[in-house]
């Protein structure tokens, strides 16, 4: 291989549109772009995704080069690259509160059947992050809880259930993304905690991954003092980090990914070029830079400057391409044909798996006056309250409960902004007075005055109200003392279709919380009757 062609393998790049954009086309034919990166903007349906990535594999062969990486984000739950028309499981937290290992596996089974049968072959997930922050802006559902040891377990059969599908599963947020209270998207967070802290904890679960076989780790823009001693330098970038403790320290010999270049805690620090060297420096095989191009190319540019110059040695370079390539050699290529993905993604199968997941995951905390379930002759009438954002994707559960309710079942359906201004607030008071109960479906109440306002105003009726927490549970600190209180962990479909089979009484509450909720509930709390 040329050096252009090996600096290439190297970059796993982003695009816009739902098919080959220009700058992609020339990443790929002119740069020997090695991965691609796929978001929400590139997926109208399976079919569709299938047929991209097709078009894109079809540019890397008229090169003559090794197949792509194609990596999403399909985390399940709150982060799902692709949601209509397939089966996405309710997410780690959820997964969490069900705790079973085999049904941990059976979601990475269903996931990655979904995305092989489109091309899809590396998934950025699982976390492994420890969820021990309550305040925590970035991980919250998208962790299994805050035991270590449930992590480490359930996180270890999500991997093996990817992987049997003949997926890449990669681990994520190395070396531990829980405890923190800052997002990386916007600057740069620090974890404080000494390496026997680090070790007991936010490292535990990886190091299971490593041992199970996980294929790819991805490593944070965080910073850690404990192990890397200059200020304000990234995990990502950091020798330390990367190829002192993960690499020779947990002896992990497979992929290591950045998490994407462009967040402001590497971009606001570092120029796209000069982040690149240090990235692969220290010992990265893959370099994220999902959405700017000119960033991409000037990420080439400067690998490909550095290598010429001596500043990259070539043992290092050829170290990183061996890794790319044994991966796409396991991956073996695989065509996604439109037969496949109409029988896999989004199958009757799948579809009752998802959601006998979300079933299982419902957690029932408090059930004041015995409102629940709403199957009762006295309930005849049910205002349901949910927040959405602009141009979600998901419906809210407000739409889904008046979708599954029974005939003699009235649900009276508001939607608000996520931070309701007051006259919305007293809207949602005035519907409350014709109804015999409330249902308010909350998301991070505790960062939004408007719901929690809401909340305290509906508190001071004798209504029965049942608060949902559609995110992480601690929003149910929020809830008034008089409201039956119920957690789902996550907005996706099956979280809210196994909300609705509870408060319906078509099954019992099954879930325990992975969470403590401060001042509030410990963690494994949850009624299994009503």
């Amino acid at each position: 291989m040329t050096l252009e062609e090996k600096i290439g393998q190297l970059v796993m790049a982003g695009f816009h549109g739902t098919s080959p954009s220009p700058e992609i086309t020339r990443l790929i034919r002119d740069h020997h772009l090695g991965g691609v990166l796929l978001f929400s903007r590139n997926i109208a349906s399976p079919t569709q995704t299938a047929r991209l990535v097709n078009l894109l594999q079809s540019l890397a062969r008229e090169k003559g080069g090794p197949p792509l990486l194609v990596a999403m984000d399909q985390e399940g739950g709150l982060v799902a690259r692709l949601r209509k028309g397939a089966a996405v499981h309710p997410g780690n937290m959820a997964l969490g509160s069900v705790g079973e290992a085999s049904l941990a596996r059976l979601a990475g089974v269903v996931t990655g059947a979904e995305l092989r049968a489109m091309g899809v072959n590396t998934d950025l997930a699982p976390v492994m992050d420890v969820n021990v922050n309550p305040m925590n802006p970035v991980i919250g559902v998208r962790s299994f809880g805050e035991d270590t040891a449930s992590v480490s377990r359930l996180g270890v059969a999500m991997i093996r259930g990817l992987q049997q599908s003949r997926v890449v599963a990669t681990a994520k947020h190395f070396p531990g993304h829980g405890d923190t209270s800052v997002d990386p998207h916007y600057s740069l967070p620090t974890v404080e905690h000494g390496l026997d802290r680090l070790r007991m904890v936010e490292l535990k679960p990886f190091q299971a991954a490593i041992k199970a076989g996980v294929r790819a780790v991805m490593v944070s823009h965080i910073s850690f003092p404990a192990i890397e001693a200059q200020l304000g330098l990234p995990a990502s970038l950091s020798e330390r980090v990367v190829s002192g403790l993960l690499r020779r320290g947990m002896g992990f010999s497979r992929l290591i990914l950045t998490d994407c270049m462009e967040m402001k805690a590497v971009s606001d620090r570092f120029e796209a070029g000069e982040a690149a060297v240090r990235a692969v420096r220290a010992g990265a095989d893959l370099v994220l830079v999902s959405h700017s191009y000119g960033r991409q190319v000037e990420s080439l540019k400067a690998l490909c400057d550095a290598a010429e110059i001596g500043e990259l040695r070539m043992d290092r370079i050829d170290q990183s391409v061996r890794r790319v390539l044994k991966e796409k050699l396991w991956l073996a290529s695989i065509e996604p044909s439109q037969g496949r993905v109409k029988r896999r993604v989004g199958s009757k199968k799948h579809l009752a798996i998802v959601r006998r997941l979300g079933r299982r995951a419902v957690t029932l905390l408090r059930n004041s006056t015995g409102v629940l379930p709403f199957r009762k002759p006295s309930t005849r009438r049910v205002l349901c309250v949910a927040y959405v954002k602009n141009h979600g994707d998901l419906d809210p559960l407000s739409k889904v409960l008046s979708e599954e309710a029974p005939k003699e079942l009235k649900v009276v359906r508001m939607e608000l902004s996520v931070n309701p201004r007051i006259d919305h607030v007293r809207r949602a008071i005035q519907h409350a007075k014709g109804v015999d109960a409330v249902v308010v479906a909350t998301t991070r109440a505790d960062l939004h005055p408007g719901q929690a306002r809401l909340l305290d105003l509906l508190g001071e009726s004798s209504m029965p109200m049942v608060v949902i927490s559609t995110r992480e549970p601690y929003d149910l600190r929020c809830a008034p003392a008089n409201a039956s209180l119920v957690a789902c962990y996550g907005p996706a479909r099956s979280s809210l279709l196994g909300v609705c089979d509870v408060l319906l009484g078509r099954v019992r509450p099954a879930g325990t919380l992975p969470v403590t909720i401060p001042s509030l509930y410990p963690r494994g709390s949850g009624m299994k009757r009503f």
